[in-house]
């Protein structure tokens, strides 16, 4: 709550890292109502494709900015209030899709390769010879 009313009444930004830094152990520990509601399935989903969330926004702000200059409009301020929202839940909407169609398709696929790529290498490696010297 502390951190929500630092970032509401404009606080320092060191004291806001410092609140966000302390967040995390107390979100890790909690086992009450909080723990509850951020192991939320749709909570979990996000932290699951945030990294893709991250890598895919930009594209799709620099695709609605040249789908909207085809159209001559050259900034979204632009736009109506409505149509300013539209875009924006438009592009929302396509961010999600694509970050879990990356995450699953992308993140996912190559994890589970490399796993299998360098987890075969490890059970067929030599022995270490630090054990095969005591044995």
């Amino acid at each position: 709550m502390a951190t929500i009313l630092c970032l509401h009444f404009g606080a320092p930004d060191l004291l806001i890292v410092a609140l966000f830094a302390a967040l995390i152990p107390v979100a890790v520990v909690n086992a009450g109502r909080f723990a509850k509601v951020t192991n939320a399935a749709p909570l979990i989903w996000l932290g699951e494709i945030s990294y893709s969330l991250y890598l895919i926004h930009g594209f799709v702000q620099f695709v609605a900015k040249k789908i909207l200059g085809g159209f001559g409009i050259q900034h979204s301020a632009a736009l109506s209030g409505g149509g300013s929202l539209a875009l924006m839940l438009l592009m929302v909407a396509v961010c999600f899709l694509a970050a879990t169609a990356t995450y699953s398709g992308v993140e996912v696929a190559w994890r589970r390769y490399l796993r299998n790529l360098f987890g075969g290498r490890q059970k067929n490696r030599p022995p270490d010879l630090l054990s095969s010297q005591q044995a």
